[in-house]
């Protein structure tokens, strides 16, 4: 039945009900007040933060069967089918980093979105506002201590990886399972959620824009889909 009910219908179930007299119903029903009292409520404008406010800038679901718009920097890769998806395979290598360049070299304010699934644990990283070789914001994912860490790091502290404030929590991560990991960048603030959960919000002014890159660290091997990266719409 449609939400639209007819005025008529609904002033005469007043009048049977109120039993006012003529005259008083008549006044109503010449009111304005009345008109708006039945009128369809109006649909509220679009509140901050929706999707109509972002454009996508970047995505990848591996299903053309080749990763495309992607830096990856050795061989340990490799596009392969998980079910019905097609996902991508990527694996550390013993002496360091596998590096995994996408998307715009200038981002700043937006959200980066990916699809995350342990095959093997070790560490695995998110790299934001990016000055290669210089400085950077780090999102580190660790299964092997049981923690997630947004820090900052930069060759001049021997990339070591400072914790934003708010930027650490504890979090149980589990082998052959997706994660579905968002993180959103808003000035000088940053959200994480992994499932929809919000895991922390942290703060630090230092970096505006740059690069993004993952990483997957020595002997850990992951499954990669849907990788996008979304700016406020201008």
């Amino acid at each position: 039945m449609s939400k639209k009910k007819s005025k008529k219908m609904d002033k005469a179930v007043v009048v049977a009900l109120i039993g006012l007299t003529g005259t008083v119903i008549a006044a109503l029903l010449a009111s304005p007040f009345f008109d708006r009292l039945f009128s369809e409520p109006s649909v509220p404008p679009a509140t901050e933060g929706t999707e109509a406010d972002f454009d996508r800038v970047f995505w990848e679901d591996f299903e053309k069967g080749y990763p495309s718009g992607l830096s990856i920097s050795s061989e340990e890769w490799q596009v392969m089918e998980d079910g019905e998806d097609s996902v991508l395979e990527v694996s550390g290598i013993p002496d360091g980093n596998t590096l995994i360049g996408f998307g715009p070299t200038d981002f700043s304010d937006g959200r980066i979105e990916f699809e995350l699934y342990f095959k093997n644990f070790d560490g695995f990283l998110l790299t934001f506002r990016s000055n290669v070789d210089v400085e950077t914001y780090t999102l580190y994912l660790a299964p092997n201590s049981s923690e997630v860490k947004l820090g900052f790091g930069s060759a001049a502290n021997g990339w070591n990886l400072e914790a934003l404030d708010g930027g650490l929590r504890s979090f149980e991560f589990t082998e052959s399972v997706w994660y579905d990991v968002k993180l959103e960048a808003k000035g000088d603030q940053f959200t994480l959620w992994i499932d929809d959960k919000k895991i922390l919000a942290a703060r630090d002014e230092r970096l505006r824009e740059g690069g993004t890159e993952l990483a997957v660290q020595y002997d850990g091997t992951v499954l990669l889909d849907d990788i996008a990266i979304y700016q406020p719409a201008p």
